[in-house]
């Protein structure tokens, strides 16, 4: 999460000093940042434009396990896990 929050405000800070403010190293930052992204990454930013779709759809009304019906496939487990948000 520390890092996530270094890579998104890397443009306003340097990253050095985020890294310290946050008691993190900078090596730790940057081996975290050269990882690959993994299969639940990938999936999560494919379901969620359609998760963010039906929840607008349903004018926020839809809960997490509606929301989990109306995207989830055959083919795609379910989870009720959504994005900060949506809940």
């Amino acid at each position: 999460m520390k890092y996530a929050f270094i890579g998104a405000e890397g443009v306003a800070f340097p990253v050095s000093v985020m890294c310290k403010v946050l008691g993190v190293s900078t090596s730790g930052y940057y081996d975290w940042r050269a990882q690959p992204e993994t299969a639940r990454e990938r999936r999560d930013a494919e379901l969620l434009p359609k998760v963010e779709a039906a929840f607008k759809e349903h004018r926020g009304r839809y809960g997490s396990p509606r929301i989990a019906n109306e995207v989830s496939t055959e083919d795609e487990p379910r989870s009720r896990r959504l994005p900060e948000w949506a809940t």
